[in-house]
């Protein structure tokens, strides 16, 4: 390509005259004819070129032209639009901007893009507009962050770099037809800015024949500057699952027309049409319609396909008879059709294998470009056999995954005999399409692959008197298996000298039993080896534990005087009733006390003057074997941060904007910390622009304050006061509380006497309620007791003569008037009648 722009110079500088020269044998055009729609321009217009090619032969898929077009001026040449590559069936056309800053000669010149020839010339006049200055930005959709906006939307148009106080024009413009006009005054700057809000009726661009919108900026009726841009309501998006398939598939292509501005599936009314063009430009899927948003084109391709790249179109618009309709795109993609490929990894044709080690056959299926993969082909079909002659030794079928994978291991027999051949077959087949791959490998006898083994234990540890559980992993070093032999050993020391187990096996798990006398490390050595001279070694060790001694504590973290309490246990199989015993250290090693201990448990109370830390061992000893454990504790210490708010104007914690806060707090140390020189506060609250307050303070406790800010919304709040102890403020304490907000707070949220006037007003109405209700029943009581009297009077003076049933009296016993005197008890009260039958109403 530099060679061609090179020679494009050279013809340019020397302002030759050129012809059509004729192409040379082959495909592509012979000739071409290149028009525009004038000869004469001036700089800043636009020129619309045709150029028609003559095919030197009947297929009109293999043109390629290179475009290229020049202004040359006195001194200069500009390059004003180059296109290469593109792919002309007949004909094409363009439009293209003229620059306003160039005049001369232009010239057109048309490339064949395969052999580098001139296919053809033409010339053009450029007339300059003189020194006109002036540009124009536009700002990108807020939508798409492109230049294509959606109806409604607004551009931000600026011109700048203008003659100041000059006066220009700003044209909104659909091709040629002018949709907005007005005339501007820069300022001093030479700047303007114009918002223009695109009609929602604006119709789709770029239009069917290629029209687009533009933002245009004259002086007077030279064009300084132009911007083009697009207007779109809809948007299509369409892909299948795959980019290449083989003769025979169908092809599912999942679409969706979206609204641009939000991108959800549109409510409208559309008319759509799709088809599907092959390698030779033929029609493949007849022009289909669908009125779905969103839905499935499927087609399928012939058993005889033609391999190479197909083209779907799809395309919509909001009309089923409009010849140019307001809304409408059109979707191109592309799939390749191609030839069943698999690579397959196995071993090679006559290569070498062992018996009894692992054969492995992966392959992948793929879209073959001659040769090449340029996609993965799915649910292909394997068949995979193995024969020993005539003898078949394994047969089956496989299904390549959606990636086209399949993988497969074997192991060989080991009692195949040495030189045996294996044939391995493998055929893959989808649709009409099959690939067959056979491979023949030689058996022999394992040689100096080497084995590598690791040694695997089920614990880590184990106590004396328990099975020691060993399991080896061997394989040869090329990662396949084998049969292997196995001698295990077991010795009391690494040096291998004191032998306590040997066994002999083929089996890969071993399993042995610790002596009761025996606690130390066990180390364990095994010999792996096969039947063609490959061996190796392992070596290994655990421990074993006479007995195991867990112990715990209540908590680890202790105040002084306080009492601990821990539990302990002796795991052995061999220990059946130890003598168990405690000592407490201190933090500089000292045994400060030691106790007998037994049943699991004891305790150890904190002196008044703690040490910052202890140890706690627990012994266990038995036949002459002592073992043991411990736990460490250590002292709390630090400090206790609390904070709590003052009763505001409200209720408690309510406020409102504006409000200032003030925050009551409290620092103390725990145990041995020392008292802080200082302390820096940090308040916060969890709010959007909210500010920070630091305060720097010797004072361990007091009251700071906090003002809300004033635009702070209705909500609740976290106020958070962070307190920073130290002489680097390293050690950090937090506290915090709940604030609300109310910018209007009723009477009702008023603070008296820390409750709100509300519940205030409710509890004296409460007392209220209850001192009358307490009223009313001593009226009603009063007049029962009066009501029962009456009664008791009225049956005393009516019954004379009549039997009395003895009633208790219920009316109080009236004190004499006369002070009693010493002598006998006093008679009692005379009984009260018998209420009447009939008492009277009341």
């Amino acid at each position: 390509m530099t060679k061609r722009k090179m020679l494009m110079v050279g013809i340019v500088m020397c302002a030759l005259v050129l012809t059509v020269v004729p192409n040379v044998s082959g495909s592509g055009f012979s000739s071409v004819t290149i028009n525009t729609d004038k000869t004469t321009y001036f700089a800043g217009e636009t020129m619309h070129v045709t150029i028609t090619g003559t095919d030197s032969d009947t297929n009109p898929n293999d043109n390629y032209i290179d475009i290229y077009i020049y202004v040359i001026g006195n001194a200069s040449y500009s390059l004003i639009y180059m296109n290469e590559g593109v792919r002309v069936p007949h004909t094409w056309g363009g439009n293209v901007d003229i620059p306003g800053d160039v005049s001369g000669t232009g010239w057109i010149y048309v490339l064949d893009s395969n052999k580098s020839t001139t296919l053809g010339t033409y010339t053009f006049t450029v007339l300059g507009g003189g020194a006109v200055s002036g540009a124009l930005t536009l700002q990108p959709s807020m939508y798409t962050h492109t230049l294509t906006f959606v109806p409604g939307e607004t551009l931000h148009i600026t011109v700048h770099d203008c003659v100041p106080l000059g006066n220009y024009t700003l044209k909104i413009m659909l091709g040629t037809n002018i949709k907005y006009e007005v005339n501007i005054t820069v300022d001093a700057d030479g700047n303007y800015f114009l918002n223009y809000t695109i009609p929602e009726s604006a119709p789709d661009s770029p239009r069917p024949d290629g029209t687009r919108y533009s933002v245009e900026l004259y002086n007077g009726t030279i064009r300084v500057d132009r911007i083009r841009y697009d207007v779109k309501l809809y948007d299509i998006y369409a892909a299948s699952s795959r980019y290449a398939y083989i003769p025979g598939e169908t092809i599912n292509i999942n679409y969706g027309i979206f609204y641009l501005k939000n991108h959800t599936l549109v409510s409208d009314e559309l008319y759509g049409t799709w088809y599907v063009i092959t390698p030779s430009g033929t029609l493949l899927q007849n022009s289909t319609q669908f009125r779905a948003q969103a839905g499935v084109l499927s087609f399928k391709l012939g058993s005889a396909a033609d391999l190479g790249y197909y083209t779907v179109y799809i395309y919509y618009n909001d009309s089923a008879t409009a010849t140019e309709p307001d809304r409408w795109d059109m979707y191109t993609m592309m799939f390749y059709c191609g030839n069943l490929g698999v690579y397959i990894y196995a071993p090679t044709n006559g290569a070498i294998v062992m018996a009894g080690s692992t054969l492995s056959v992966d392959l992948k299926t793929y879209v073959s470009k001659s040769g090449l993969d340029i996609g993965n082909l799915p649910e292909c079909d394997i068949r995979l056999n193995i024969l020993n002659g005539a003898q078949t030794l394994y047969s089956g079928t496989f299904v390549s995954d959606f990636n086209g994978y399949m993988s497969f291991r074997w192991q060989i027999p080991a009692t195949i005999s040495e030189g045996t051949n294996l044939e391995i077959n493998i055929t893959v087949s989808k649709m009409d399409s099959t690939i067959s791959k056979s491979v023949s490998v030689i058996v022999s006898k394992p040689v100096s692959l080497g084995i590598t083994a690791n040694l695997i234990f089920d614990r880590a540890a184990y106590l004396t008197g328990e099975n020691v559980t060993l399991h080896v992993e061997a394989t040869y070093k090329d990662g396949t298996s084998g049969n292997f032999s196995y001698i295990y050993m077991v010795f009391r020391d690494s040096a291998e000298t004191q032998l306590l187990a040997m066994q002999s096996a083929n089996n890969p798990d071993f399993t042995y039993a610790t002596p009761n006398n025996f606690h130390g490390d066990l180390w364990f050595v095994v010999y792996i080896s096969d039947n063609y001279g490959n061996s190796t070694e392992a070596k290994s060790s655990v421990e074993v534990e006479y007995a195991k001694v867990l112990i715990s504590a209540d908590k680890t973290i202790y105040k002084a005087g306080e009492t601990l309490t821990f539990n302990y246990e002796i795991v052995s199989k061999i220990m059946k009733n130890p003598e168990c015993f405690a000592e407490i250290w201190d933090s500089a090693g000292k045994v400060i006390k030691n106790m007998p201990i037994a049943n699991g448990t004891f305790e150890f109370t904190i002196p008044d003057n703690p040490e910052t830390g202890y140890t706690i061992y627990v012994f266990a000893q038995e036949n002459g074997v002592i073992v043991s454990n411990y736990v460490s504790i250590s002292e709390l210490t630090g400090y206790d941060f609390k904070i709590s708010l003052r009763a505001s104007a409200y209720t408690t914690n309510v406020y409102k904007p504006g409000e200032t806060v003030f925050i009551t707090y409290t620092l103390k140390p725990i145990g041995n910390a020392p008292v802080p020189h200082s302390i820096k506060l940090e308040v916060y609250l969890y709010a959007s622009g909210a500010n920070e307050k630091v305060i720097e303070t010797q004072e361990l406790s007091g009251t700071i304050s906090y003002t809300l800010p004033s635009d702070l919304p209705e909500g609740t709040y976290i106020l958070m006061t962070v307190c920073h102890v130290g002489s680097s403020s390293s050690e950090i304490y937090n506290a915090w509380s709940v604030v609300s907000v109310n910018p209007n707070p009723s009477g009702a949220d008023l603070n008296v006497g820390g409750m709100r006037a509300m519940d205030l007003s409710l509890l004296i109405l409460f007392i209220i309620a209850l001192v009358v209700a307490m009223l009313l029943f001593f009226i009603v009581y009063r007049k029962l007791k009066d009501m029962q009297l009456l009664m008791g009077a009225q049956g005393k003076g009516g019954s004379q003569g009549q039997q009395q049933t003895p009633q208790v009296a219920t009316a109080p016993v009236q004190k004499s008037t006369q002070p009693q005197m010493p002598g006998p008890a006093q008679p009692r009260p005379p009984q009260q009648p018998a209420p009447p039958a009939n008492p009277p109403k009341w």
